[in-house]
């Protein structure tokens, strides 16, 4: 999924059990939301996750406005 904020493309995903405790993931510089595929499958079950790629990794914007 995408998200615009401030004019910058995100891009996103939602996983896991709806209405769980939340945990999120932020990758750090030269990765992408795949980086978290294993803990993603191991706590799927039992918490809501988000993960998105930084401004100009993965699927997010390469360029500024």
């Amino acid at each position: 999924m995408i998200v615009e904020a401030n004019g910058i493309k995100l891009h996103y995903t939602v996983e896991g059990r709806a209405g769980a405790p939340w945990v999120t993931f932020v990758t750090g510089m030269a990765n992408d939301i795949t980086l978290w595929d294993g803990q993603v499958a191991a706590l799927a079950g039992e918490f809501q996750i988000l993960r998105f790629d930084l401004p100009a990794h993965g699927g997010s914007d390469h360029r500024f406005p």
